[in-house]
């Protein structure tokens, strides 16, 4: 059996025998509405033999109006020994959030991180994670994104050196047990009830959770009730600030400043008339090629394209123009892709082509930032920010630059450069009140 709040799908027969103090028992489907994702679900679900199930979280094992979810209720807790093994030291700014989320948890509120790029938001956590676990309470730290889970999980371990840390997303083997720590991705959630008393939700504003319906609703259901929610982004959308706004029990902590105290890169735009196809386009493409092997002699480059096939393509033709250099490509369906990121960070590859799949969660010194096509679509206003911010996070002294390839300025360039300024703009009057 697994341990408390992790949810277990049994027939109503077998939950009937579990005593209801020690369980939480729900219907599977309550009144044509399926108890896990929250979807209503149409009269045509109907298996043959005429049983409702839900197919909106079937991914996650099919669900029936015969069955029950149930979970364990949590034990109570008492005080234990914990300790934060990270040997740093927050900076000014740093430490005035980690005591802001502080206050947070002495008033009951909840709390939005609204961070720049490269601030240190992990860092800032690790007080407040620290006050749950010495309470022998259970944390989770979530992110939609695989590659953003894959960076912090390191990073806790290191910093909770003592704790059992466990890692949860969909390509992991190993059987969940019980753990005062995880780190998942916002899909695992769905499989937790009344679970954690702290669930921190790293780039809140990320594919596929922002606008999900259903990782909302997993992210509700998995917190115990008078647990604490701590929201962190770079680029938080309007509709959450508008509605975090209206609610008394949430907190906008902003900190638009790096820990080095650098300001943010401002994308220089480089107008190129077929960087969308430049492949075809001899003259448009040697100017591409120059302006990689210019900017190669001094970094490694990450190369932002707007399409797996094209993301691809452009990988082999630089290959073939440029052989004496070492790159890659990577996509969301290669399944290399961890090995091949890791690599990066090891420094491997000169050339590093990506869709927009590592927009977040990668953090590389030394490297300098170039969009193809940045007037695409697939561009928003928060993706090019997110992008840019890969630049310039590490070191002494500026490390790295970023380019935009396009041949329109599209609203969301303009917004991208216009915010990564205005931050800029409050970072310089954040230093200037400190003298």
């Amino acid at each position: 059996m697994y341990e408390d709040g992790y949810v277990q799908v049994l027939s109503m027969e077998q939950s009937a025998q579990l005593d209801e103090n020690e369980w939480w028992i729900r219907p599977a489907i309550l009144e044509n509405r399926c108890q896990r994702c929250n979807q209503r679900i149409d009269s045509r679900y109907i298996l043959p033999n005429n049983t409702l199930y839900c197919p909106y979280c079937i991914q996650f094992g099919r669900l029936t109006q015969n069955e029950a979810l149930c979970s364990k209720k949590a034990r109570p807790t008492s005080p234990r020994k914990a300790i934060c093994t990270w040997t740093g030291k927050l900076t000014k700014n740093q430490q005035t959030v980690a005591n802001q989320l502080r206050k947070c948890l002495e008033q009951h509120h909840h709390a939005l991180v609204w961070a720049v790029t490269g601030a240190g938001k992990t860092e800032m956590l690790f007080e407040l994670i620290l006050t749950f676990l010495k309470s022998g309470k259970r944390v989770a730290i979530s992110s939609p994104r695989i590659d953003v889970c894959l960076e912090l999980y390191p990073r806790i371990c290191q910093a909770f050196s003592d704790e059992d840390v466990y890692l949860m997303y969909g390509d992991a083997k190993e059987i969940y047990r019980e753990h005062t720590l995880i780190v998942c991705t916002t899909h695992q959630l769905i499989h937790f009830y009344q679970a954690f008393d702290l669930l921190i939700i790293d780039e809140i504003d990320a594919f596929p959770y922002e606008g999900d319906e259903i990782l909302h609703f997993a992210s509700v259901q998995c917190l115990k009730e008078g647990g604490m929610n701590v929201l962190l982004t770079a680029t938080p959308p309007n509709h959450l600030l508008r509605r975090l706004t209206t609610l008394d029990h949430y907190e906008i902590i902003k900190l638009p400043i790096r820990f080095h105290q650098r300001p943010l890169i401002v994308p220089k735009l480089v107008y190129n008339e077929h960087c969308d196809n430049l492949t075809q386009h001899p003259l448009a493409a040697r100017r591409y090629l120059q302006l990689i092997s210019q900017l190669v002699k001094k970094w490694h480059v990450l190369i932002f394209c707007p399409s797996i096939a094209y993301t691809s393509e452009l990988c082999q033709f630089t290959k073939k123009h440029l052989p004496q250099i070492a790159m890659t490509d990577v996509s969301a369906v290669d399944p290399n892709r961890q090995i091949k990121v890791q690599k990066l960070r090891q420094h491997e590859y000169e050339l590093f082509f990506t869709t927009t799949i590592l927009e977040r969660g990668v953090t590389i010194d030394e490297v300098a930032v170039l969009v193809i096509a940045a007037h695409h679509k697939v561009y928003s206003k928060s993706a090019l920010v997110q992008i840019a911010g890969r630049a310039d996070r590490k070191g002494q002294k500026v490390n790295g630059d970023v380019y935009f390839l396009l041949n329109e300025y599209t609203p969301a360039i303009k917004q991208a450069c216009k915010e990564i300024s205005e931050m800029n703009r409050l970072a310089r009057e954040l230093i200037e009140n400190e003298v």
